[in-house]
């Protein structure tokens, strides 16, 4: 294969991913919505959906990831460069290719952050959620506890 079809490949496996990450943002966004409700411990179901499409996602990602890790080395390989980096690759690659190349990874980056920071929202919500399930728990059971001393005392 000649570079311009290992790079345009790996461009093409790069806006698969971009669009695979803009389905994975998507359902960041709807689990955040779902664990915003005020009743959304009794559906839990729904959110193990949510989290089984984001793992396969995942899985398709990772798929994907490794094949381009493959032809970025042989493009590597190619060029006689250390590494796959748009710092190397500026001077190597024709403008376009260039161009297309650095505009899907900083869309990816950014997809990236946005979806990190969901999730870092999400996981504070199940935190919290998870502290006040536990905090009424111990509230049941002293309520349970002193009602039980209570008529003990009566008797």
């Amino acid at each position: 294969m000649l570079l311009p079809d290992i790079i345009d490949k790996i461009i093409n496996d790069f806006d698969r991913q971009m669009r695979l990450y803009m389905e994975m943002e998507k359902l960041s966004g709807c689990q955040l919505d779902f664990l915003q409700q005020a009743g959304c411990r009794g559906k839990m179901d729904e959110l193990n959906e949510l989290l089984s499409k984001r793992q396969n996602l995942i899985g398709e990602i990772n798929q994907l990831n490794h094949s381009n890790k493959a032809l970025q080395q042989e493009a590597q390989q190619f060029l006689g460069i250390k590494q796959f980096s748009l710092s190397q690759l500026k001077d190597k690659l024709e403008s376009d290719q260039y161009l297309r190349l650095s505009q899907i990874l900083q869309e990816i980056e950014q997809i990236l952050v946005r979806i990190g920071q969901a999730d870092k929202k999400s996981e504070q919500l199940m935190k919290d959620k998870f502290a006040a399930s536990r905090n009424g728990a111990r509230a049941n059971h002293n309520q349970a506890s002193k009602a039980y001393n209570q008529a003990k005392k009566k008797q």
